[in-house]
């Protein structure tokens, strides 16, 4: 046993070195967070934004994106990250350390796992299954929660299959703390292990399963460590947490996204993007499926465990109506477990032979999106568009019309960014509506004569405990193009970046007070004739 020990210390050590090589080299939200609809990781903007701010304000319960109160998911990942941001400086590698520890630490519990129950063979399938896999490579090397909430649920099922019944005081305190990590990385979809756990009590074999009593009080046990940080925020910001961790992150976009997005089912809609992406896994799943359900009918604890576990994910990832391609990465893990479990142990040698090389091949730049090197393949054409704006180090506010530097530019230290959308059909609205009173997305007439309606919004902002003005019309919705036009002649101060088919109708309004500067051949930024030279904030950039 203590050789394995070393064996999964090594192992920690290589996977960590495997996925932290060369991940400074793609900048934030330029992955493809979706390879198959080519989708970018634009939510790693938003969590990078609350991180720095963490880092350099404090207020660490309590996340904050553009000046506004961000409480659709508990704190854990932003914490993290600004902590690492803290001790070793504003960087990408800072950044996305997190990520890169819980896909390393995942990868070693995998093969301490399978090489205790199923050989050393088994623990090495398991984790070039794990590495080779493009959606856990790419979000292991993102600042994002789903590798954080997969490894917390790796972890809570470990200490499960430690002592099924969870009546040793080490399996059961490490699944209650696993349990209440995952909730705190990702809300709701942080409870999985328990639900796991209440599925196995009811299927597992009767000698082996916990009892309810147990689960109920390890449910109370997880309850009482979450519940500090959600009822400061139901007492402090009450109005804030409410709407946007209720009402829009479980209720509205759980029930009724505000976009219908993908039209498929969304079981197929997830199985049809992971055998895609990793069609390696995939059937060696299929595979072994058959096996699975031979143990699990002879009783097996470790065989119905793992049904469970996977039955919970798939369920869930179903039920929930937004698409979202990252919720795919729970179930990579245990569909890993399956795979490295059940291979005959005859055939194991020659299966990692065999892995060894598939991963090899997936390391070689292709256009195939089972590459590994795939996601970073289609960096955004923004970010030295906006890097080369940034090294003009101008002090005026940047107002980008149809953006597509997916709120990268957030991350960047500029004076004030707002975003304006063509948007006829007021999506951006629906998104939140409450936005929209409290002055955080507004039309374009209200911008156009924002001196007037900014008192307004401080009171309502002031009204939800937050004294700021600095989320005010952070959003802008506009119309059409002479919409866009307006915004400009009355901000005659703030810099605009633009797309090409806005310049016929900026070329007419002939503004004198702006100059126009090509950028590329999709956009051009219109610069302020005032502005006066700024220095830097931070010594180093996120880029």
């Amino acid at each position: 046993m203590s050789g394995l020990w070393w064996k999964s210390l090594l192992v920690a050590i290589a996977s960590f070195v495997f996925l932290a090589y060369g991940v400074g080299r793609t900048g934030v939200a330029s992955a493809l967070a979706n390879p198959v609809d080519r989708v970018h990781a634009q939510d790693e903007s938003i969590y990078a934004n609350a991180s720095l701010r963490m880092a350099a304000q404090g207020n660490w319960l309590t996340p904050i994106v553009m000046g506004r109160l961000f409480l659709y998911k508990p704190p854990l990942l932003y914490i993290l990250t600004a902590l690492s941001l803290k001790a070793f400086g504003t960087s990408l590698f800072a950044l996305r350390l997190p990520s890169l520890l819980a896909g390393s630490v995942a990868a070693t519990l995998l093969f301490y796992w399978c090489g205790t129950s199923r050989g050393l063979w088994a623990g090495f399938t398991a984790v070039l299954l794990l590495l080779a896999d493009p959606p856990w490579f790419t979000f292991a090397r993102l600042c994002y929660t789903d590798v954080l909430l997969a490894a917390f649920t790796v972890a809570a099922i470990f200490s499960v299959t430690r002592d099924p019944r969870l009546d040793t005081a080490p399996a059961r305190w490490s699944f209650i703390a696993f349990s209440a990590a995952a909730i705190l990385t990702k809300s709701a979809a942080g409870l999985l292990p328990l639900l796991a756990l209440a599925l196995f009590a009811w299927l597992g074999p009767r000698e082996q399963r916990p009892p309810w009593r147990r689960i109920i009080e390890v449910g109370g046990w997880v309850t009482l460590l979450i519940a500090p940080w959600h009822l400061y925020q139901l007492i402090i910001h009450r109005q804030w947490f409410w709407t946007d961790y209720v009402q829009v992150q479980l209720l509205q976009f759980g029930a009724r996204p505000p976009v219908s997005g993908s039209l498929e089912i969304a079981a197929w809609f997830y199985l049809k993007r992971l055998f895609l992406t990793d069609p390696t896994l995939c059937v060696a799943a299929a595979i072994v499926l058959p096996a699975l359900v031979i143990e699990v009918r002879r009783g097996k604890a470790d065989a119905r465990l793992l049904a469970c576990w996977i039955t919970v994910i798939f369920a869930s990832i179903s039920l929930f109506q937004y698409r979202n391609f990252p919720y795919v990465v729970m179930l990579i893990a245990p569909l890993c477990l399956l795979a490295a479990c059940y291979i005959p142990s005859k055939h194991q040698p020659c299966i990692v032979i065999v892995l060894a090389l598939i991963l090899g091949l997936k390391l070689v730049p292709s256009d195939r999106v089972w590459s590994l090197t795939f996601s970073a393949s289609q960096p955004l054409a923004a970010a030295p568009l906006l890097s080369s704006y940034l090294d003009r180090g101008r002090s005026n506010e940047l107002i980008l019309v149809d953006t597509d530097d997916e709120f990268c530019s957030a991350t960047l230290p500029l004076p004030r960014v707002r975003y304006c959308f063509r948007d006829p059909s007021h999506v951006t609205e629906r998104y939140a509506p409450y936005y929209v009173d409290l002055g955080i997305t507004v039309p374009a007439a209200v911008f156009d004569d924002l001196d007037r309606w900014e008192p307004v919004f401080r009171s309502r902002l002031r009204a939800w405990g937050l004294n700021s003005d600095e989320p005010i019309a952070t959003s802008i919705v506009a119309g059409n193009n002479a919409d866009v036009v307006l915004i400009l002649q009355s901000h005659p101060e703030s810099d605009f970046y633009l797309p090409t088919n806005l310049q016929p109708a900026i070329l007419a309004a002939a503004p004198s007070t702006h100059t126009i500067v090509p950028a590329s051949a999709n956009r051009f930024f219109l610069l302020a004739n005032r502005s006066t030279s700024r220095v830097r904030p931070w010594s180093s950039m996120l880029q």
